[in-house]
């Protein structure tokens, strides 16, 4: 009742478990929530909470058959200073972990909840020295405190300190309190951390981390973890409301969604300081968290992110309301920033996203919707910075300031096939604003954006200064006759070339000032719904102007949905999409095309209609099938009236085998509608510089690639809407190399199948209908 070094000392083989009421004869029977069963450290004077127990648990030198399972643990107090305590010849010291002190030890703890526990750092816990670590399932931490005003120490929950693991699965840790980091947890020097269905909530740290701090060489990884309304108050640099990053040797999110954290500085959900290495996260959602520089994600220096199908939503800052890149480089694949703020009050803010400071890197398939901006860039702010923009689309964005959709300040920014369509700067430059940038802008379709009033501001495009390189692009905004797409200020040269562009027709080889016709330029999403897919509105009408006018050696390889060009041929055409867009998404989807070798002058091709699909009654479809030389150009080779009630069909192809012939089937419904299968290959003998396609062999799906040497790559499967569906590591050979997909059942739409190696250029291949 007195002594504040008394503790209860888990050991090996040793399994203890609370929650029974007394009248149960089965372990199963106990109910650990309504029989409430307490360890607690509060001897002394009762309710004085700073003369109780320094440690209510040890564990040392223990595996995982020391078991602590359904107990509350209440009332530890680590105040011990740099004494120690001599256990069983280990040295604990007093100051940490004031419900459990685990030292080179392994337990398994469950359904446990540590309450109101205090230390110098690991307010609860203390995990330090443990090579494989403990493993905590189903516990709750709670208004547990780090006491330690140390930068280098905190943790109100849990401490993981010094090349340790730890694993928690679902678990929660809430209301903890650190006064240096990681209100939540804190993880340093070279630790490791696991984190499987957890959640962190209203968490707060004085400096940084309100969720957790991974520090100095650490690993974490999260997946389906949520983070919501944690604090990060640190007024010195740092931040990380939900998470901080701190010079990790990794880290790693899948599934995880950040909402409602805040820090003072840096990084609303996440802040990756300089000096963190590779960050990888796939499929996370950021909504309504709020920073001074990132409201979502704020990345420093030297960081390093991969980010995929992840959204930022309605997130506010300063600067960058959805992510602010300081110097980062950085990679953002099929990413959504929407409704995001930025209230910098004039020059950089980045509604969307804010590239600073020689930030580099890429956003691939992103879209940025409805984003604000108080300053500039209400959709995205590149400053000094390297930033790639492709196949990306900047949609509804205002900016009381200059470029509604982006703006490029400085260094050499580039953007291809983009769409800018809906944006409005109160300033100039509607879509896009460029400011002594040398940015390359080219093969982008600029449509229906409004700068300050109807004339001289640049609607579509306004050029400050810099000497941008504008090409093959579609610059048309509104129809208001006295709107100017693009537009130079004073003492700038043009560098235009194969654009279309409202109000002024410039000197450039190709360039054009006619109105062009789309496809359906009142519905910029097509059928489905979806950007950046064969259906979109604004594909070029086959007749327009501008519609295979550019010399193919002149345009981007192929355009915003994928789509190699030219399409149909033999020229490409100006703006993002290629060809004439009359894709269609619907219910009958072909599958299973395959093409198969039977001697030397005869190919067979079987296909079929998707899950038992049979052909429309009201119509009477047909099969075509064509051919092509170099998957390009394709023609008609044959046709088969669809059957009503079959679903099976078979066409064979009697010709010389050529080294590579492409096959596909297109489905027409009616003169105006038809949908396409993937493209299959039959190959007489692969070189080894063949393109990466697809083949079938039955209903196997095989990728074929050829190498120019051994490598290790990553196949990625990825849907229309940016979703993750399938991924899978491959070893390449040198020379040809055929890999079966093991595929998840998918339904019919657009995929997009990403082969990427490290240090190599990432190839994208589009299955249409696949």
């Amino acid at each position: 009742t007195s002594n504040r070094d008394f503790a209860f000392a888990l050991a090996n083989n040793v399994a203890i478990y609370g929650g029974f009421a007394g009248t149960e004869t089965l372990l199963t029977q106990r109910n650990y929530t309504s029989n409430v069963t307490v360890l607690t450290g509060d001897i002394n004077t009762v309710g004085t909470y700073t003369d109780d127990c320094y440690h209510i648990l040890v564990s040392t030198g223990n595996n995982s058959t020391a078991i602590l399972d359904g107990f509350t643990v209440e009332y530890g107090y680590a105040s011990g200073g740099t004494s120690t305590i001599n256990y069983a010849g280990i040295q604990l010291t007093r100051n940490y972990g004031g419900a459990i002190y685990i030292q080179a030890s392994q337990p398994a703890i469950s359904n446990c909840q540590f309450l109101l526990n205090t230390a110098s750092s690991g307010g609860a816990v203390y995990n330090v020295n443990t090579t494989a670590g403990p493993v905590f399932t189903n516990c709750a931490f709670s208004f547990n405190t780090a006491l330690t005003t140390t930068a280098t120490d905190g943790g109100g929950a849990i401490c993981n300190a010094n090349n340790t693991y730890l694993t928690l699965t679902t678990c929660t840790v809430s209301n903890n309190t650190s006064a240096s980091d990681g209100g939540g947890i804190f993880s340093n020097n070279s630790s490791n951390m696991t984190l499987t269905g957890c959640t962190f909530t209203w968490n707060t740290a004085a400096s940084n981390g309100g969720g957790f701090v991974n520090e100095s060489s650490s690993i974490a990884t999260l997946t389906t973890c949520t983070f919501g309304n944690n604090r990060a108050n640190s007024s010195t640099g740092g931040g990380g409301g939900g998470i901080c990053n701190y010079s990790t040797n990794g880290f790693s999110a899948t599934g995880c969604t950040f909402t409602g954290n805040f820090a003072t500085t840096y990084g609303g959900g996440i802040y990756f300081t300089s000096g963190s290495s590779q960050s990888t996260m796939t499929s996370c959602s950021f909504v309504s968290n709020a920073a001074q520089y990132g409201g979502g994600i704020a990345a420093g220096n030297g960081s390093n992110q991969a980010i995929t199908s992840t959204t930022f939503t309605s997130n506010s800052s300063t600067y960058g309301g959805g992510v602010y890149n300081n110097g980062s480089s950085y990679n953002y694949y099929f990413c959504t920033f929407k409704g995001n703020s930025a209230s910098a009050a004039t020059g950089m803010a980045g509604g969307g996203q804010c590239n600073d400071n020689n930030a580099n890197g890429s956003m691939l398939h992103c879209l940025f919707l409805n984003n604000v901006a108080t300053g500039d860039g209400a959709g995205q702010y590149n400053n000094i910075s390297n930033a790639v923009d492709s196949e990306c689309v900047f949609n509804g964005n205002v900016s009381q300031g200059n470029g509604g959709g982006m703006v490029d300040n400085g260094d050499n920014p580039k953007a291809y096939n983009c769409v800018f369509t809906d944006n409005t700067a109160a300033s100039y430059g509607g879509g896009f604003y460029n400011s002594t940038a040398n940015a390359t802008f080219e093969n982008n379709t600029v449509y229906n954006n409004s700068a300050n009033s109807a004339g001289g501001y640049g609607d579509g495009i306004y050029v400050a200064s810099g000497s941008p390189k504008i090409s093959n692009d579609i610059v048309w905004s509104r129809s208001n006759a006295s709107s100017i797409g693009l537009v130079y200020a004073a003492g700038v040269t043009p560098k235009v070339q194969y654009s279309n562009t409202q109000g002024a027709l410039f000197t450039g080889t190709g360039n054009i000032s006619t109105t062009p016709t789309f496809q359906n330029s009142g519905n910029y999403t097509g059928v489905d719904g979806l950007w950046a897919t064969p259906d979109d509105g604004l594909h070029l009408a086959d007749a327009s102007p501008g519609t295979d006018a550019i010399p193919v050696a002149s345009a981007t390889a192929y355009d915003i949905t994928m789509t190699n060009r030219p399409v149909p041929g033999p020229q490409s055409s100006m703006g993002a999409y290629e060809g004439g867009g009359s894709y269609v998404t619907l219910s009958v989807q072909l599958l299973d095309l395959t093409a198969t070798a039977a001697g030397v002058n005869t190919v067979h091709l079987d296909w079929q209609l998707a899950n038992g699909a049979q052909a429309p009654n009201s119509i009477q479809p047909t099969f075509l099938i064509q051919r092509s030389p170099d998957g390009r150009s394709f023609s008609t080779i044959g046709s088969i009236a669809a059957i009503q009630d079959q679903g099976d069909y078979r066409f064979t192809d009697n010709v010389v085998i050529a080294a590579v012939t492409y096959y596909r089937i297109q489905l027409d419904l009616d003169p105006n509608t038809a949908i396409t299968s993937s493209i299959v290959v039959v190959r007489k003998s692969p070189g080894t510089n063949g393109q990466p396609a697809i083949r079938y062999s039955g209903h196997q799906r095989v990728l074929y690639i050829a190498s120019g040497q051994s490598a290790l790559v990553n196949l990625t499967l990825i849907d229309a809407s940016g979703h993750l569906c399938w991924t899978q590591p491959a070893t390449l050979a040198q020379g040809d190399n055929y890999l079966s997909l093991a595929l998840p059942d998918l339904s019919g739409g657009v995929y997009y199948l990403c082969v990427a190696q490290q240090g190599s250029q990432r190839l994208t291949i589009p299955l249409l209908n696949f």
